[in-house]
């Protein structure tokens, strides 16, 4: 059986997802503290001491914090990114040991299958999503992620199909993104619109991918709802309607937070 619970996840609060089975668990992401690092893990009845391995997806803030990073070394737990993501970070953790390159485009962490793919958004050293597999018995759960980005393209999206659970990003509402003030004109046009997906642009995605895959979703988790330009209720109502429009009604879209964990979904 597989298990997913998304820690945290938003522009303000940190992104850290867990995904876990019997013998193997990995993090995806790591954009909190040390400190809240080892709360959430101990909420889950695990520690630092448990975690197989920990992929990042990009080299911004809410996503990879280097004093937790240090931490997690401290403690041997590797550190699994691209390249150009590597190369990004490379004065900012201070540690004898650094962060490892995919070893290739397919590799195994602990009982887990792990495929990176390239996403659209506007980090230093690039951007990726990742699709998770573990096969028990004679079937293979997928679980794809995918956090901060604009305009997939055909490449992504076809890495998105065939999922057993869909984790997505719905950052902003377009209406309270337009009425913001607090925001600059130029981050909006040149940062937030090209690289974050609106509400209604992850409800679009969803009904593409789910109308052009054989295997449906068991569940949806929406992902960094921001909380300034974005609410959990005007997120989960866009996709929820979206997908009872093309007849995917009975498809569960749950929400992440950024600061709560979320519920925990599982396969098999």
């Amino acid at each position: 059986m597989v298990r997913i619970r998304v820690l945290r996840s938003g522009p303000t609060g940190g992104n850290i997802t867990l995904i876990w089975n019997n013998d193997t668990a990995i993090l995806i992401d790591c954009g909190v503290g040390p400190r809240i690092v080892d709360n959430l893990l101990e909420r889950q009845g695990l520690s630092l001491a448990d975690i197989t391995g920990i992929l990042i997806t990009h080299s911004h803030g809410d996503h990879i914090k280097p004093r937790a990073i240090e931490k997690l070394f401290d403690n041997k737990v590797p550190v699994y990114c691209s390249d150009g993501v590597k190369k990004a970070m490379k004065t900012k953790i201070k540690h004898r040991k650094t962060l490892t390159k995919f070893p290739a485009k397919v590799f195994r962490i602990g009982s887990f299958k792990v495929k990176p793919f390239k996403v659209n958004h506007d980090s230093n050293g690039g951007c990726v999503g990742y699709c998770i597999y573990e096969k028990i018995g004679k079937l293979t759960h997928k679980i794809t992620l995918a956090t901060d980005f604009g305009n997939p393209g055909k490449r992504a999206i076809q890495h998105m199909h065939n999922s057993h659970g869909l984790l997505l990003t719905s950052d902003h509402d377009t209406k309270m993104l337009e009425r913001s003030y607090d925001i600059p004109e130029e981050v909006k046009a040149d940062h937030i619109i090209p690289y974050h997906l609106s509400n209604e642009q992850c409800a679009n995605l969803l009904v593409r991918v789910i109308k052009s895959s054989r295997i449906k979703p068991e569940f949806i988790y929406l992902l960094h709802i921001s909380e300034k330009i974005n609410t959990v209720k005007k997120a989960l109502a866009r996709s929820r309607q979206s997908l009872r429009n093309a007849g995917y009604d009975q498809i569960k879209v749950l929400p992440s937070y950024s600061y709560e964990p979320s519920r925990i979904s599982q396969l098999g």
